[in-house]
C-alpha cells in the first residue's frame, strides 16, 4: 500500500512537470513596524534584504512585499533610461510606461496600471479591468529620476479582505512595461512569465504570517 501511494505521488509530480502546470508555493510576507514605511516614491524606509530582482538579474529592476498592521506594501525599483511618461491625452489607453499590479483574494482582486503623466509627474492608477477594487483604498507614488523610476503603493488591508482575523493568504503578479514610441518594448514579471501575466493560476501565492 505504501509503495504504491509512493508511486502515485512521483506520478503527479511527473505529470504536473511534464504538463507545465504551475507549481504554487506559498511565500510568507514578511511584517513591520506601522509607519516605517510611507509610499512617498522614495524607497529609505524599506529593509534592503526585503527586495528581489524583478525579472532577469541584468535587467536591473527589484521589488519587495511587506505589510503592517493597516496596510499591504509594495515597491517597484525600475532601472529605465529612457522613461516615457508624456502621453497625457487618454485616461482609458495607456501609452506610457507603467507597472501593472495585480492581486486576488477570496474577497476581492484588484488590476490597475500605474504610470505618471504631465510635467508635475502626477501619479495615475487606471483600473484595468471593470469590477477592481476601487483606487481610493491605495495609496501610491511612482517617482522618476535620472536612471529610470520608483514605485511605492501602500494598499488597505480591509478591502482586501485581508485584515487582522480575516484572510491571509493572495495571489498577486506584477508586470513592468516599457514602451518606446508608445509601443510595447521590454516586459518584465516577478515569476518571469511572460505570456501569462494575466491569468490568476500563474500568479505568486502569498500569506501573511
Amino acid at each position: 500500500m505504501r509503495q504504491r501511494i509512493i508511486a502515485l505521488l512521483k506520478f503527479c509530480i511527473v505529470l504536473v512537470f511534464g504538463l507545465g502546470l504551475p507549481v504554487q508555493a506559498v511565500v510568507p510576507v514578511t511584517k513591520v513596524a506601522s509607519g516605517l514605511i510611507v509610499p512617498d516614491g522614495v524607497i529609505t524606509g524599506w529593509p534592503r534584504e526585503l527586495f528581489a530582482d524583478f525579472g532577469p538579474t541584468d535587467a536591473g529592476n527589484s521589488w519587495a512585499i511587506s505589510y503592517d498592521d493597516i496596510f499591504l506594501h509594495l515597491a517597484v525599483i525600475v532601472r529605465d533610461t529612457t522613461p516615457e511618461f508624456s502621453d497625457t491625452t487618454s485616461k482609458t489607453s495607456l501609452r506610457n510606461d507603467a507597472v501593472q499590479v495585480y492581486l486576488h483574494t477570496d474577497q476581492a482582486k484588484l488590476g490597475w496600471a500605474v504610470t505618471c503623466w504631465g510635467q508635475t509627474r502626477q501619479t495615475v492608477i487606471l483600473p484595468l479591468f471593470s469590477d477592481s477594487i476601487d483606487t481610493r483604498w491605495v495609496i501610491a507614488r511612482l517617482a522618476p529620476g535620472p536612471e529610470g523610476y520608483t514605485l511605492e503603493l501602500s494598499i488597505a488591508r480591509s478591502a482586501l479582505g485581508l485584515a487582522n482575523n480575516q484572510l491571509k493568504s493572495f495571489s498577486l503578479q506584477l508586470v513592468i512595461l516599457d514602451l518606446t514610441n508608445g509601443l510595447i518594448r521590454q516586459v518584465f514579471t516577478i515569476n518571469n512569465r511572460l505570456t501569462e501575466w494575466q491569468n490568476p493560476e500563474h500568479f505568486l501565492r502569498f500569506s501573511l504570517k
